[in-house]
């Protein structure tokens, strides 16, 4: 089986939303990186970084699992 590398995605911490564009400052020195939310105009220095990755067959499977609890439980 293939490797993949993990894909980082950086997400509103307002909207959930997936349009993050960094802010480039010509500052000199140690300046806190800034980012603004294409889809609710927010700005600021936090994000939310996750990895996405493809799922393999365990986690196929797993879901599957899950999705048999929810159902024999009535969720």
């Amino acid at each position: 089986m293939e490797n993949k590398e993990d894909k980082t995605q950086l997400i509103c911490p307002k909207c959930g939303g997936k349009r993050i564009n960094q802010i480039i400052t010509k500052i000199y020195g140690s300046s806190p990186q800034r980012y603004t939310c294409k889809d609710c105009g927010y700005v600021g220095s936090f994000v939310l970084d996750v990895s996405r990755r493809e799922k393999t067959e365990s986690d196929i499977a797993m879901e599957e699992d899950l999705m048999k609890i929810k159902k024999e439980l009535g969720l």
